[in-house]
């Protein structure tokens, strides 16, 4: 055609525009196809600095042929004005569906590029298949290097196999101020022997990238590392835009790494949904969704991350810094092997949205195991209705594992569905399960319930606490179920000043397993109380072979530092019998009630019945500055028969009784005391006080004493004592520290 030459110039075969006495437009060549040899070959068809433009026909470019030693295959717009190819760009080799074969030891470069001012529109698709067998590196590039504007209407692919030791890489990349756009998917397959793999898809500069397909990133990196990116990285603000998914797999032997990230002022937003899968059988596999500067990132459906590897596993999704990132839907990570990690942060100024749920898969064959979704900085992080799920297994004798979810910084973390962690863990190792606040008062946490089960052989603990903020748990309320052999430790407590928690259901604790189990419902901090607008229920009835521990009280010393349960409060303790002593050294259980610290007040109001279930076993029950409005019964039912101190032991100093209240112990030596030592205010019964007790030799003892710890017990509904005949009960109190009316029944009253 009309001013085109092509020419061999020392080594280099050119296909260039021609300078014309009137350029006008150059008529169009149908094809322009070239045939790369043996050695090392360069050719480039390109339109030059300062010249018009090259237009090429519907035949495209092709390059093609058995391929040598390495090729630097290139075609651009390094002019002013537009340029144009009809077709397709293809770099392949000589048969149809065969790759370019390349077997030196030099750097191997395919290019797609503008690099002046001038834009470049490819009407068909572009197609690089590459299969390198030496060490030289393979480089295949659809770039914006300068002012102009790169648009290709159909597909991208890149496909770079190396088996040898060079890198493969594959990029669709803006470095100068030009915009890529391409109309339909990009698909980067690259693989590595020895080297890398790489997959990039990235702003360097500051020219948009638009893609209206899809993105498709397959890493394979052989005894190398392989990186699969999508990032928008321009220092002062680009943007990439995908209109449907981006899908990244990688495998190494080694560092495997999967990232969509926006690094600084620019936007990321993919339409559809981000799948990142990593494997790696000696290294570690990194999966990460993240913004890191005031840039924002939104992925309109889902995010699904999951890795395996036989030293760690990390997916990440998280905002770093001033910018948002939104999820229309979901996240979904899936972590297995050695150290599997699983998180969920905002750790940024910017806010994090996700419109449905978070969930966490994480199965450890050894080593530690960690799922955390948590808020560390003076963003939020929202999750909507499908609330938050995490289910981690261990399978290691000694690993350890934390499934936490938590607030740190100023920011909020507020789900209206419901948190739910789920462990099942063998071993000697330890398991926390928590759910608290910590850092500033700001940092509050919100959720609509909490859901915590543990199984297994481990010792765990659940944990729901305040560390220095306010905890709001909604109409669900708190759930923990243990089962398994393994030490259990259930604490909803709150440790730190201007803490409060609210929980506007029940709290239901139920401990099937045979391990030690521990309960604990403490407000132990200034401005802290724990309410409960139902009931709260502690059940360890199943287990018969260790002790339950159970303390439910606030803190009198301290200021607002109360627990209110509005509705019921039942304990039904474990019914191990015998005195042999637990893993943890309980030979008897034990139940406290109330305010340790003998300052005026009380540490807990129960709106509605207590009902206390004990053991044929020991059994001690304290109960200390506590107001109990309706009243209620413990039953203690028997005690080993060995003598007064393995017998039960009811106590039950300076608290407020507003109904009746029956006591049943019907084992040896039992024994009732009511201020007598421990009673550091007025204890007062409004209904009618039962003891009824059944064994051999029980004593009641009512303030039986003087001075500091036996203040006075009022029995305004009157107290009634029954004992069994020939079994000698002694019903013991001082004169002037009781009121009102004492029946005994086959008790002896003495009074002094």
């Amino acid at each position: 055609a009309r001013g085109l030459t092509e020419r061999f110039d020392d080594g280099v075969w050119l296909v260039e525009c021609a300078p014309l006495s009137d350029p006008g437009i150059l008529p169009a060549r149908v094809a322009t196809t070239l045939g790369v040899g043996q050695g090392y070959d360069t050719y480039k068809i390109y339109s030059a600095s300062g010249d018009p433009a090259l237009n090429v026909g519907g035949g495209g470019v092709v390059f093609r042929g058995a391929g040598g030693k390495g090729d630097d295959l290139e075609v651009f717009n390094n002019s002013s004005s537009d340029m144009s190819i009809g077709g397709s760009v293809i770099v392949k080799g000589a048969t149809p569906g065969s790759a370019l074969q390349l077997t030196g030891s030099a750097k191997s470069q395919f290019d797609l590029d503008t690099q002046g001012t001038g834009s470049l529109t490819v009407a068909g698709s572009v197609f690089f298949n590459l299969n390198g067998a030496g060490s030289g590196n393979q480089d295949s590039a659809v770039v914006t290097n300068g002012a102009g504007s790169l648009k290709i209407l159909g597909n991208v692919t890149e496909t770079s196999a190396q088996t040898g030791s060079g890198f493969a890489e594959n990029d669709v990349v803006t470095n100068g101020a030009g915009d890529l756009a391409i109309g339909g998917d990009v698909t980067q397959i690259a693989t590595s022997g020895a080297g890398q793999a790489v997959n990039t898809v990235a702003t360097f500069g500051p020219g948009t990238i638009t893609i209206d397909g899809g993105v498709t990133q397959i890493g394979t990196g052989g005894s190398g590392a392989c990186f699969n990116a999508v990032t928008n990285e321009y220092l002062f603000g680009s943007s990439i835009s995908i209109g449907a998914s981006v899908t990244q797999l990688a495998s190494s032997a080694n560092l495997t790494s999967n990232a969509v990230a926006s690094l600084d002022l620019g936007n990321l937003s993919v339409n559809l949904s981000v799948k990142q899968a990593g494997f790696s059988s000696n290294g570690i596999v990194l999966n990460s969704v993240y913004t890191k500067s005031s840039g924002n990132l939104s992925v309109g459906q889902s995010i699904r991350q999951a890795g395996f590897s036989s030293i760690q596993v990390d997916n990440e999704i998280d905002n770093q810094g001033g910018g948002n990132l939104s999820i229309g839907h979901s996240t979904t990570q899936t972590a297995k092997g050695l150290s599997p990690f699983n998180s969920v942060y905002d750790s940024g100024a910017g806010g994090m949205t996700i419109g449905s749920s978070v969930t966490q898969n994480s199965a450890a064959s050894s080593g530690q195991s960690k799922n955390t979704v948590y808020d560390a900085s003076t963003g939020n992080l929202t999750i909507g209705n499908g609330g938050i799920k995490i289910h981690e297994s261990n399978l290691s004798a000694a690993g350890n594992s934390d499934n936490l979810v938590y607030t740190q910084g100023t920011g909020q973390l507020l789900t209206t569905g419901l948190i739910v962690i789920s462990a099942n863990n063998l071993g000697s190792g330890n398991t926390l399960n928590s759910v608290e606040t910590s850092g500033s008062t700001g940092g509050t946490l919100g959720a609509l319930g909490i859901v915590i089960t543990a199984a297994g052989s481990q010792a765990e603990q659940n944990q729901v606490e305040g560390f220095g903020a306010a905890m709001a748990i909604g109409g669900s309320g708190i759930t923990i179920h243990g089962s398994g052999t393994g030490y259990r430790d259930d604490a909803i407590s709150t440790l730190g000043d201007n803490s409060p928690l609210t929980i506007a259901g029940s709290i239901s604790v139920t401990e099937a397993g045979s391990g030690h189990s521990h309960f604990n419902l403490t407000a132990g901090a200034s401005n802290s109380p724990i309410t409960v607008a139902g009931h709260v229920s502690y059940n360890n009835a199943a287990n018969t072979t260790s002790r339950s521990d159970v303390d439910i009280q606030g803190d009198t010393s301290k200021s607002n530092s109360i627990v209110t349960i509005d509705g019921s409060l039942s304990v039904n303790l474990a019914k191990t019998s015998g005195v042999a002593q637990d893993a943890s050294f309980f030979d008897h259980n034990t139940l406290f009630l109330g305010s340790a610290s003998h300052d005026a007040g009380y540490g807990l109001r129960v709106g509605g019945v207590l009902l206390i279930t004990g053991s044929n076993g020991q059994d001690v029950v304290i109960i200390e500055q506590a107001e109990l409005r309706i009243g209620g019964t413990i039953n203690l039912m028997s005690s080993p028969s060995l003598g007064a101190e393995r017998r039960d032991i009811l106590s039950i100093d300076g608290s407020v009784i507003g109904g009746p209240l029956t006591a049943l112990l019907s084992g040896p030596d039992a024994q009732i005391s009511l201020n007598s030592g421990l009673g550091y205010q007025p204890e007062i019964f409004s209904g009618l006080f039962t003891a009824i007790m059944t064994g051999a030799n029980p004593v009641i003892q009512v303030a039986n004493g003087s001075g500091t710890g036996y203040s006075l017990v009022a029995f305004n509904g009157g107290a009634v004592a029954v004992g069994s005949p020939g079994f000698g009960g002694l019903f013991e109190y001082y004169i002037a520290n009781e009121a009102g009316t004492i029946t005994t029944v086959l008790f002896t009253k003495v009074a002094t």
